[in-house]
């Protein structure tokens, strides 16, 4: 079942309405992360609202960035190395979304065989998925704002 099915069965089950906009929207900003869906939902549930609509979204917003960079992004970027934390600094820095390998490396000043090994653990610890050959983008939504809003403390 995708988020998107679960998210309108459990408001319609609640007896919650929610607009198509805004499911679409709830939906993507949880990038497919099980914590995010489950803390987004959570949160609209506990606004007591019989309508979920973009008011009510950006309501908690904020709480659910807040949480999200506080449970469980803060310790798993204290858990990089140095020159990962740089790598998904640079990515953030470049636009995060999806950004062009070779834009890593040349903004890092290091080489292709460099940045492939970092590349590669970063996609093993799941952090960075490769949409498509020579690109990354973040798993994690809203990472790329974590990372530049809190880099310069570690």
């Amino acid at each position: 079942m995708t988020i998107k099915n679960s998210y309108r069965q459990a408001f319609s089950r609640g007896k919650r309405e929610i607009d198509e906009h805004t499911l679409n929207f709830i939906t993507k900003i949880t990038n497919g992360y099980a914590y995010a869906f489950q803390l987004l939902g959570f949160l609209l549930w506990r606004t007591g609202k019989s309508l979920i609509d973009q008011a009510t979204v950006d309501q908690v917003l904020a709480d659910y960035k807040a949480e999200l960079f506080r449970n469980v992004y803060l310790k798993m970027y204290q858990e990089l190395s140095p020159v990962d934390r740089k790598f998904v600094l640079t990515m953030a820095e470049l636009g995060g979304n999806t950004v062009k390998t070779s834009a890593i490396g040349t903004r890092m000043n290091k080489s292709k065989n460099y940045i492939s090994a970092y590349r590669r653990r970063l996609l093993d610890d799941q952090l960075i998925t490769a949409p498509s050959w020579g690109e990354l983008s973040f798993t994690l939504p809203f990472f790329a704002e974590f990372v530049i809003e809190y880099h310069d403390l570690y």
